[in-house]
C-alpha cells in the first residue's frame, strides 16, 4: 500500500460452510466470527457507496446482538457506542 492512497485492507474472519447443492452446483454460506467493530473514526463515509454504509451497519448490529449481552457497565456502554450506525456526513 502507498502512504494516503487507495484506502486499507479488512480482512474478517469467517466459516464457510456448504449448503444448498443444486441443478447449478454447489452453493456455499460465510459465517462471520470476527466480532469487532471498525473504529467509527477512522470511516469516512464519502468514499463509500450506500451498500456499504448498510454493510457496516448491518456487521456492527450483527456485533451488538451477540456480544453486547455478555458486556454489563462500562464494557457494554463503549461496544453500543462503536456500533452505532454510521450515517454519512
Amino acid at each position: 500500500y502507498l502512504p494516503h492512497k487507495l484506502g486499507i485492507r479488512i480482512e474478517n474472519e469467517m466459516i464457510v460452510q456448504k449448503e444448498e447443492k443444486n441443478f447449478y452446483g454447489q452453493f456455499l454460506s460465510f459465517e462471520d466470527i470476527t466480532y469487532v467493530p471498525y473504529d467509527r473514526d477512522a470511516i469516512d463515509t464519502q468514499y463509500l457507496s450506500d451498500e456499504e454504509i448498510d454493510w457496516i451497519n448491518a456487521y456492527h448490529k450483527m456485533i451488538w446482538e451477540k456480544i453486547g449481552p455478555l458486556l454489563s457497565g462500562k464494557e457494554k456502554s463503549f461496544l453500543k457506542k462503536a456500533t452505532g450506525k454510521i450515517t454519512r456526513a
